[in-house]
């Protein structure tokens, strides 16, 4: 169960994009990597969420099609252009920080 007083996890656009870019880099790169792949899909998954993590409809594939979806889509906390990554059922707090901590590590591009 979620806290309704805690705040959801915001993450600046532009990272977002950042990570993105990086994913679909090395998806060219090392094909067969299934842990790249797996926090991509996850990464997008939240990005794609209608207005849950302000960039719907994102895309796989070319990093110029995420990034145009992700710079042009509303955001939640429009005041510091973040995208909110809000915990939902099976997929709590706890969860995202470990998505996001992972993807710090292994992108090495820093939140």
């Amino acid at each position: 169960m979620t806290n309704p007083r805690h705040q959801p996890r915001t993450v600046p656009a532009a990272k977002v994009r950042e990570w993105l870019t990086w994913f679909t880099d090395q998806s060219t790169r090392t094909p067969h990597n299934t842990e790249n792949r797996r926090l991509r899909n996850r990464l997008e998954d939240f990005c794609q969420r209608d207005g849950t993590a302000g960039a719907p409809h994102a895309r796989r594939g070319t990093s110029t099609a995420t990034t145009e979806h992700l710079g042009s889509a509303p955001t939640p906390d429009r005041s510091s252009d973040g995208l909110a990554f809000v915990p939902r059922a099976g997929f709590g707090s706890k969860s995202i920080d470990r998505l996001i901590t992972r993807v710090v590590t292994v992108t090495g591009i820093d939140e």
